[in-house]
């Protein structure tokens, strides 16, 4: 059971870094478009953010209560 729950927990960390990888991308896609369309994208690079920061508050909860 451990070796699964520490596969959990890897998968959700690399979940957290591609949600920030994602989130960069979209704001060196975004920095070339007109201000409207910037300000669309801007709104999807913060969900992106904020589902990575979910990712690592779960982590450390979880490895906390270890």
């Amino acid at each position: 059971m451990e070796d699964k729950l520490n596969e959990l927990l890897a998968f959700v960390e690399h979940d957290a870094k591609a949600w920030d990888d994602a989130a960069q991308r979209c704001e060196e896609f975004a920095s070339d478009l007109p201000e409207q369309k910037k300000a669309e994208y801007g709104l999807l690079c913060a969900v992106y953010r904020e589902r990575a920061k979910l990712h690592r508050e779960m982590l450390t909860k979880f490895r906390q209560a270890r």
